[in-house]
């Protein structure tokens, strides 16, 4: 399996980064557990605080608690204002009930506003309180007493007793009501009330105090935390929460029995600015650090990632076959000097050997062409001096003059022309052996030939012999049942830079097994020798074409076999165009 490979700089980016990153990574670490320590102190020195301030409410309601059990079970004033049966009789023990409450209120001032005494039976109500109220803040108190005990359920055993958190106008009020013997009795208290103690111990950076009831509602309003319920379900103690932009530290200590929580808000940002001074200090050495990568990695790239960069560049120059390239004798390191004087000295050397093999290559080249011309070339001319002879012998003196020129033109075409030919003289050649051919079979020959060149393609260049040699099979297997040959030639430009050049005849076409064998390029059925000519074809232009010419053996499907022969660009040498 290939590794994946990397540059240098950036395996030696990777180093540094190596390097420094566990270090900026310990400062950070050290910094956030400094700073998460400094919030674990001030979270148990905030606690600390409110658990006192919770025990003392503890306290006094459980005074409270036994002075108002006390007062409902053991109290004649009690017992006459729950079994009064007019309004005379409970007007009269509930205010002798009211002035006892009063002159025992020193047993459960500090937590409380007043207490109420609630007659189900003639739903009369009668209070207490030392709180200055208004008006219409007095009859809303009133009237959610009324609606609070009527949600109380009467206990037969003891004395049944349930808290409630209500909000009355713009005020949040406590609840605790007790049932028994048809008379609802309570206290209720200002929730701000019983923050303001705790307000007034000044805890230390609190940005907010709420008291908070079991399902985590607040019980006064603060927008900062609109949604706090939902944090409230997952901890019941120290929690850091978010607020918009502002992070808040929650601590939270239940009081009354777990009914409510007195909860402190704290900013992280006060907390902070206690240790400002280390949070700055681990920054500036954290800036530090990564300006000094910074530099390490600007250096990397201009005395060692540059020249590796640029010697690659010039490698790949060297590859595709420049070989003028060079690279500055002269680097800021001694190594790279070298190593380009030494790349310079390589490619000079590269291009005195690469010509020398061209030289080589060219001249082998041109030996293979003039053998593979002269292959196709004896056979021809024992036949024509053979025809000569015969007319000769038949004292035929106009056409062996005749034939005698059309034989001057085909071996001065054959013998003396150029390896690459325009496609115009080329169809020239083939009217002229087909003229040949006439005198040959005189008698017998019914040869038709159609040359489709456009004139935009009349001087393009093709290797000499490539259409005749197609031409002169069609000839000798073209022929079709009436004993007629057709040949149609036509040149087009198929796409941009390629030339095709089509061969047709109306003979039989080719069989499939030679079409097989034709198109995948393998030897040509038949004994050694024959089929020379179109081995030839395909030999000349892999040596002057290699990949850029094709060629492509078919039958068309109104009879007869066709050749195509597609030519991208011009020669992979253009030295071989002239002998």
């Amino acid at each position: 399996m290939k590794r994946k490979k990397v540059n240098i700089q950036g395996y030696l980016m990777l180093c540094a980064v190596c390097f420094i990153l566990p270090i900026i990574l310990l400062m950070a670490i050290s910094n956030i557990f400094a700073v998460h320590l400094m919030m674990d102190r001030i979270a148990d020195s905030v606690r600390n605080t409110v658990v006192l301030y919770g025990q003392y409410m503890d306290e006094k309601l459980n005074t409270l608690d036994n002075y108002l059990v006390n007062l409902g079970m053991n109290n004649i004033n009690f017992s006459e204002f729950g079994s009064a049966q007019n309004p005379s009789q409970i007007l009269l023990s509930g205010t002798r009930l009211k002035n006892q409450v009063r002159n025992e209120e020193s047993l459960y001032e500090g937590i409380l506003e007043g207490i109420f005494f609630y007659q189900k039976e003639e739903e009369c109500l009668i209070k207490y309180t030392n709180a200055v109220e208004t008006v219409q803040q007095q009859k809303a108190l009133e009237e959610k007493m009324k609606e609070l005990a009527k949600k109380i359920r009467e206990s037969e055993r003891s004395i049944a007793a349930e808290w409630f958190s209500e909000k009355i106008n713009e005020s949040y009020y406590v609840f605790r009501i007790y049932s028994y013997k048809d008379v609802c009795y309570g206290s209720w208290c200002n929730v701000d009330k019983i923050l303001s103690n705790l307000i007034e111990i000044q805890i230390e950076d609190s940005e907010k105090i709420l008291l908070l009831d079991s399902e985590g509602t607040p019980l006064s309003s603060w927008e900062q935390l609109e949604n706090i319920s939902i944090f409230w379900e997952e901890s019941t103690c120290e929690y850091r929460i978010s607020s918009g932009n502002q992070e808040y530290m929650m601590v939270s200590v239940p009081i009354w029995n777990q009914e409510y929580y007195v909860t402190v808000f704290i900013r992280n940002r006060d907390i902070t600015q206690e240790i400002s001074s280390l949070v700055q200090n681990m920054t500036v050495l954290i800036g530090i650090s990564i300006i000094l990568l910074l530099v390490f990695m600007n250096s990397t790239k201009h005395k060692i990632s540059r020249p590796l960069k640029n010697l690659s560049l010039k490698m790949k120059q060297v590859e595709k076959g420049d070989l003028e390239t060079t690279l500055p004798a002269e680097e800021q390191i001694w190594e790279f000097s070298q190593t380009n004087s030494s790349f310079n000295s390589m490619v000079q050397e590269i291009k005195h050997l690469r010509i020398q093999v061209y030289e080589e290559i060219v001249q082998r080249q041109k030996t293979e062409l003039e053998f593979l011309q002269i292959q196709i070339k004896p056979h021809f001319f024992i036949n024509a001096l053979n025809l000569i002879f015969n007319y000769a012998r038949m004292e035929e003196l106009s056409t062996v003059k005749a034939l005698t020129m059309n034989l001057v033109r085909h071996f001065r075409y054959t013998l003396y022309g150029k390896n690459l030919v325009p496609i115009r003289e080329e169809i020239a050649f083939i009217h002229n052996y087909l003229e040949i051919n006439e005198w040959k079979n005189r008698d017998s020959c019914s040869i038709e030939f159609i040359a489709k060149i456009p004139k935009e393609f009349e001087e393009t260049e093709i290797p000499i012999l490539l259409i005749q040699t197609f031409v002169e099979n069609s000839i000798k297997f073209g022929e079709n049942e009436e004993g007629h040959t057709e040949i149609v030639v036509e040149v087009k430009k198929k796409e941009k830079d390629i030339i095709c050049i089509a061969i047709f005849d109306g003979g039989k076409g080719f069989t499939k097994e030679m079409l097989d064998y034709l198109n995948t390029g393998q030897g040509i059925i038949g004994k050694p020798g024959t089929h020379v000519g179109i081995e030839n074809v395909k030999s000349r232009l892999k040596i002057l074409y290699g990949k850029k010419a094709t060629l492509h053996f078919y039958n068309r499907e109104k009879g007869g076999a066709a050749i195509e022969i597609a030519i991208i660009g011009g020669t992979n040498n253009n030295e071989l165009t002239d002998r």
